[in-house]
């Protein structure tokens, strides 16, 4: 993790901060994290979230929807177009 924690957050690191330190500190005091963070856990990315298009259209919906209601199960749809199952159409 070491290697790779300044990637680890994403242009809302500031906001995060606190419950990210709080996270880590955690982590390395208890030897598990508080809670299921594979929503900021860089390994769930692949070659795709890689592509400028993506990350540009991920990155403007992001930051436009920062301060908004997140509710329960909240999805973005920006990007979603761009890599689709061929199953869809069915």
């Amino acid at each position: 993790m070491a290697s790779s924690s300044r990637r680890d957050f994403n242009a809302f690191g500031i906001a995060s901060a606190g419950g990210a330190g709080m996270a880590l500190a955690h982590w390395i005091l208890k030897g598990t994290p508080p809670f299921d963070l594979w929503p900021v856990d860089i390994r769930r990315f692949g070659e795709f979230h890689r592509s400028r298009r993506q990350v540009m259209v991920r990155a403007l919906e992001g930051q436009s929807r920062h301060f908004a209601m997140h509710w329960p199960h909240f999805e973005a749809t920006a990007g979603r177009p761009l890599r689709m199952s061929r199953f869809i159409p069915i």
